[in-house]
């Protein structure tokens, strides 16, 4: 399933994997959230389901109401087929007009930093090509503070920090989750699907440019 986004010049695709769905909101209301929601449990088999529909329908609603907050520019989620939340991937852009993008290296320094958690183990980082431009991925795991400060837990963390060709602005992709029993099948999920997204350049009235990306 094809999905998209659109923001400042730009246009995002990905083709949805297995149990993901677009959470990604508009106006940013309840009415459209439940909407999402709604139609969004209607991939799920009913027959697999582990909890109630309409219980699943709210906490659909409710968690894309709260990530909306942030004004994200794409999001979605991963669910097993039972209903149970494994993931979220969000994307934004990063960009300071007329100010050069920082180099590779420093921002693999800032995808390094966590604010309410710290890396447990070594960070597996590389460089790629996502689209057709220059990226950098950095994988973790990583102990979260849990609510309150009382204690802490370990959690998968996958960044992605693609460079637009404007040469000032970079996509950031942030996705974690703590389902660890399943890390390996949510991690391969998570990179079919970013390595799908195309980045396509749209002019001052939306339409689609030739540029081969």
């Amino acid at each position: 399933m094809k999905s998209s986004s659109r923001v400042d010049g730009y246009r995002f695709d990905f083709d949805l994997g297995k149990d993901w769905i677009d959470l990604t909101l508009g106006q940013g209301t309840r009415d459209e959230a439940e909407e999402l929601a709604r139609s969004a449990v209607k991939n799920f088999n009913p027959l697999q389901l582990l909890v109630k529909e309409g219980a699943l329908v709210k906490s659909i609603a409710k968690r894309t109401l709260e990530i909306h907050e942030n004004n994200p520019v794409y999001v979605a989620a991963c669910y097993t087929p039972g209903g149970v939340y494994v993931a979220e991937l969000v994307l934004d852009i990063y960009a300071d007009e007329g100010i050069p993008h920082p180099s590779e290296d420093d921002v693999i320094s800032m995808l390094l930093d966590w604010s309410n958690a710290s890396i447990s183990g070594e960070p597996r980082i590389s460089r790629l090509s996502i689209s057709g431009l220059s990226a950098v991925r950095v994988s973790a795991l990583i102990e979260m503070k849990r609510a309150l400060g009382f204690g802490r837990r370990l959690a998968e963390s996958l960044k992605y920090a693609v460079f637009l060709p404007d040469g000032e602005t970079i996509a950031g992709i942030d996705v974690r989750w703590e389902a660890l029993d399943i890390s390996e099948e949510v991690s391969h999920s998570v990179d079919d699907m970013v390595q799908s997204m195309r980045v396509v350049l749209l002019d001052a009235d939306g339409e689609e440019l030739e540029t081969g990306l």
